[in-house]
């Protein structure tokens, strides 16, 4: 049974929480540019939270508290906790701005506290990144209350404070079932590596004289998504006539006027000028004793051009060569050439 390849795109969002315009207590003064990022916004998931502020001016700070709640964003209305949030464990991976903080012991479920001892807050931005935090179960906006302390007592109103809003979302996944596909098409002639431009299917060799090679090519497009790759084989006879038929090349040789000959290449060739080197962004080649310029053969059952892996299109350009000797049977000659393209799944 062939295989399945399966493509799956699962999109991460980083979320930036929206800034909310939340009263503050009559004491404290507001907390500016505030900002909340996760690594996942999947709804339970184990993520990483970054939090910045700027503070109005350099008063004393020692302690920060962020606490998320689920109803309310204002700081003088009740929290209720998000279902299975969790910065119990919290890790304070990264710190700038105000710095020296440490993770508090009063840190609990959806109370995530940082302490130092009292100092002069700095200008400019404030960032905190934390590991080991879980997401709430379900999907909504939640709310997070920042609040700066000067001193070690968070049940007074806070010297800075404000808040941000946060969405959790399921993740976008995007699922997608690639096929296995081998592309193949042939044509006596075919524009660039499009298959639906590929026209004509009979070479016309004229007159066969002893003096001259006779020559004509087709070409055929090849790509696959097949792990082994895949083989181009080339099925048929020699030229016939009734009884009678023009000796195929059995090793590699070049073209030669007043010997029966008939062969194959897909190389680009000056003897006669005729036929193109591969082309096309793949990577498949003509196997070796079809690839060599100037020099044909023909054994039905061969294979004569392959890829080992997955590949793109490609172009060869096959080149037919037919010579006579002087004293070959007159008659109309036809030889039919079928080519197997296969897949190795």
């Amino acid at each position: 049974m062939p295989r399945v390849i399966v493509a799956m795109l699962s999109v991460c969002l980083l979320v930036i929480g929206v800034v909310f315009a939340s009263d503050v207590f009559a004491a404290s003064k507001a907390l500016t540019n505030r900002q909340f990022y996760m690594s996942n916004n999947k709804p339970g998931a184990q993520t990483t939270y970054k939090f910045r502020y700027q503070t109005p001016d350099t008063g004393v700070i020692s302690k920060v508290v962020f606490l998320f709640c689920e109803n309310s964003a204002l700081l003088d209305d009740s929290c209720d906790a998000p279902s299975g949030l969790d910065v119990s464990a919290a890790n304070l991976q990264t710190q700038s701005g105000d710095t020296g903080y440490s993770v508090a012991p009063e840190t609990d479920g959806h109370t995530l506290v940082l302490e130092r001892s009292a100092a002069a807050s700095v200008s400019g931005q404030h960032e905190y990144v934390f590991t080991d935090v879980r997401n709430p179960d379900a999907s909504g906006t939640y709310y997070i209350r920042m609040m700066a302390y000067s001193g070690a007592d968070t049940s007074v109103e806070p010297a800075y404070a404000g808040a941000v809003a946060y969405p959790i979302v399921p993740n976008v996944d995007v699922n997608a079932t690639v096929p296995p596909f081998l592309i193949f098409c042939m044509g006596v002639t075919i524009s660039g590596i499009d298959c639906s431009s590929a026209q004509g299917s009979y070479i016309g060799f004229g007159e066969f004289s002893a003096q001259r090679t006779a020559f004509g090519s087709t070409q055929m497009v090849v790509s696959t998504n097949a792990l082994g790759g895949y083989s181009v084989r080339t099925l048929g006879t020699t030229l016939v006539s009734g009884n009678n038929q023009i000796p195929a090349l059995a090793s590699l040789a070049p073209a030669k006027t007043g010997v029966g000959q008939f062969g194959l290449n897909l190389r680009a060739n000056n003897a006669p000028l005729s036929g193109a080197d591969v082309q096309g962004p793949g990577a498949g080649q003509p196997t070796p004793d079809y690839s060599v310029a100037n020099q044909y053969k023909f054994n039905s059952g061969d294979v004569v051009a392959r890829s080992n892996s997955v590949d793109d299109s490609r172009k060869y350009t096959t080149t037919y060569i037919a010579n006579i000797a002087g004293s070959q049977a007159p008659g109309v000659y036809v030889a039919t050439i079928s080519y197997l393209a296969l897949g190795n799944f």
